[in-house]
């Protein structure tokens, strides 16, 4: 499990990767969805609302939350890294896991690659229909792979470059 949840029997910084790559796929489709979706109903509700305040706070929230959910994607993009990384240094584990590490590391990649191709095959079919995009989002997810690498090397980092004292 991810430390967050500060458990001493972790052995290896490999599960955070895990929960962030898992998390922030599932947040970026989210978005990517209600983004789509108020672009789907945006030319019916411009129809239904008769009164201009009321359309022009619409139109306003219609232009606003792509940018909303792009900054909220990275904000907790950001936040569990830097969570991962502090958590990982109260973890006490034997060097022998940094090795295993290591090695289940392949396996998680592998695992990334597909899921930032699930995101950009998903996102290749919406954008045509969309008109507001995800700048930040679409980076993070088409180069997940890249940012796995960086969150598990710099939670290993944490994990087994602190002094053990006993």
């Amino acid at each position: 499990m991810i430390t967050v949840f500060y458990d001493k029997r972790a052995k290896g910084g490999l599960s955070e990767g895990v929960v962030i790559m898992v998390l922030m796929f599932v947040l970026a489709f989210m978005l990517l969805i209600g983004v789509f979706l108020l672009d789907v109903i945006k030319p019916d509700m411009d129809e239904f609302l008769t009164d201009p305040t009321t359309n022009a706070t619409f139109n306003k929230f219609h232009q606003d939350t792509p940018d909303t959910f792009d900054n909220m994607f990275m904000m907790t993009f950001v936040l569990l890294w830097a969570g991962a990384i502090i958590l990982a240094y109260f973890v006490d584990t034997h060097p022998v896991w940094f090795i295993l590490s290591i090695i289940a590391l392949s396996v998680v990649l592998l695992c990334a690659g597909v899921l930032s191709n699930v995101y950009g095959e998903f996102y290749t079919d919406l954008s045509g229909e969309m008109t507001s995009d995800l700048p930040m989002t679409n980076y993070v997810m088409n180069h997940l792979v890249h940012f796995i690498i960086a969150i598990v090397a710099s939670v290993l980092i944490s994990l087994f470059a602190k002094t053990q004292t006993k």
